[in-house]
């Protein structure tokens, strides 16, 4: 009996000295700050909407604030050991981080946008954080096939709409993590197929109708229902775009 206890006691010697287990130990990654930049508006993309500085304010405009949720749903998602919102005006920061995009990639057409090392390392230093987190809206044409209300007719061809992607760059900023929206999904068409128009008219030819401003703005600005929780800070729209982007930068932090 008394051997028995003597290799109880040893046993949990030996587990006092070994410490916390392994996954009770926060790894490196969760031990950093993150920093949210506001949502930025590439004014140099091309948007062909015949009203496409309009359709940049209205970017700007309603963007303003919104990273505030998305900067709640990654404190939330405990990836971090803290989020921060950096607290700038997103026109001018557009034109000093912005440094132009990569070439399209061959498969995908997909062009990467670069940023501004110094003021990226300005930024990470003001707010302070080691990782700052980007999301850029920006004027895209791209091949789509989109249906009709009723999914019986489509049409495939190139069509002007904005799009999104997001990068995660340390504190002398460089890339480490890039996020695209899906491809073949426009975050915000600029464009709808007249299936209506070519029906009544009797023909094939399918028109291309441009949103107008007021529509775009109601598509931006929709709110989310709910019906036993608080309304969320953001818009319909933005909510699926932080959901999206939350998703795959909280599989990238637990690779």
């Amino acid at each position: 009996m008394k051997r028995w206890w003597g290799v109880m006691l040893a046993l949990l010697w030996l587990v006092a000295l070994a410490g916390p287990v392994a996954a009770q130990q926060p790894t490196a990654e969760r031990r950093l700050v993150l920093g949210v930049l506001p949502i930025l508006v590439d004014g140099d993309s091309a948007i062909l909407h015949p009203q496409a500085e309009q359709v940049r304010q209205l970017l700007r405009r309603v963007s303003q604030g919104q990273a505030e949720q998305l900067g709640l749903q990654l404190k939330h998602g405990g990836r971090f050991f803290d989020v921060r919102l950096a607290t700038m005006d997103a026109a001018p920061l557009a034109t000093e981080l912005l440094a132009g995009r990569t070439a399209a990639d061959a498969k995908t057409g997909r062009e990467d946008y670069r940023f501004n090392p110094a003021t990226a390392r300005r930024i990470a230093q003001a707010v302070p954080a080691d990782r700052l987190l980007v999301v850029v809206l920006y004027g895209r044409q791209q091949k789509e096939k989109r249906n009709d209300r009723k999914g019986f007719n489509y049409l495939e061809t190139t069509y002007d709409s904005i799009d999104a992607q997001a990068a995660l760059l340390d504190a002398d900023g460089q890339v480490v993590w890039r996020w695209h929206s899906p491809s073949g999904e426009a975050w915000l068409p600029l464009q709808y197929a007249n299936f209506d128009d070519a029906y009544y008219n009797k023909t094939d030819k399918v028109p291309l109708v441009w949103l107008t401003l007021d529509g775009l703005e109601r598509q931006l600005t929709e709110k989310k229902t709910t019906v036993f929780s608080r309304p969320p800070l953001a818009p319909k729209r933005y909510l699926q775009l932080f959901d999206e982007l939350q998703r795959k930068l909280e599989a990238y932090m637990d690779r």
